[in-house]
């Protein structure tokens, strides 16, 4: 996102990110994370996983604690399994349009910011 925040030349844009393990993504971890990049990216914690699962839900984006193949491997820990998309959300909370993260074209997602803002 940070390649289309430099690309992009349109005033009142922010970049959300989602933190979806209460454990690992603490606000300071967030913050240290995301402060370089710039002032319109945000980073959103909750301590509640319920909480998280609420706008996951809202927005179509599932995530799942991964213990099963660690746990046959030998090893305590877990992953998180992201839905692997990237969420066009408009002013208003409204899913516009999602992207898969692979093969991710910013010219295109630039070009749909730019036809929504126009629209308005």
């Amino acid at each position: 996102m940070f390649n289309i925040s430099q690309q992009i030349n349109i005033e009142n844009i922010d970049f959300l990110f989602i933190g979806l393990d209460p454990k690992r993504d603490s606000p300071e971890n967030l913050k240290d994370y995301f402060n370089h990049l710039g002032s319109n990216f945000i980073a959103l914690y909750h301590s509640d996983i319920r909480e998280i699962q609420k706008v996951a839900n809202k927005y179509n984006a599932p995530f799942f604690i991964d213990r099963i193949s660690h746990f046959f491997n030998g090893n305590k820990d877990y992953e998180i399994q992201h839905p692997g998309y990237i969420y066009l959300i408009d002013t208003e909370g409204k899913l516009r349009l999602k992207y898969p993260n692979i093969h991710l074209r910013y010219d295109y997602i630039i070009n749909d910011i730019k036809k929504i803002i126009s629209k308005n």
